[in-house]
């Protein structure tokens, strides 16, 4: 199921898997952030897991996933990406 939500996020923001894992920049980030939002917040993926598969700190993916959820109310830029991946994983039956 990671993958095929990996695949979906990088798709969206116009990347693919391998800049979503290893990309360091703006966009690459984003996506990346919302990707674990998704993960962790939509599909129930623990934070610890989501930190090893990615390499990064725990710390991390809970600042990051947390920012998302908290923009999605406030940010355009937050809710229209976050809408449109949900969107996605609905008509996919992954939610």
């Amino acid at each position: 199921m990671i993958d095929q939500l990996e695949k979906i996020v990088a798709e969206h923001f116009g990347l693919n898997a391998g800049q979503l894992v290893d990309g360091k920049t703006r966009p690459e980030n984003d996506a990346k952030h919302f990707l674990w939002y998704f993960l962790h917040t939509v599909l129930g993926y623990s934070n610890a897991d989501i930190a090893k598969r990615y390499k990064v700190s725990v710390r991390n993916v809970i600042y990051y996933a947390s920012l998302i959820r908290d923009s999605i109310g406030i940010d355009p830029y937050c809710s229209k990406n976050c809408r449109e991946i949900q969107d996605k994983l609905k008509e996919l039956d992954m939610i």
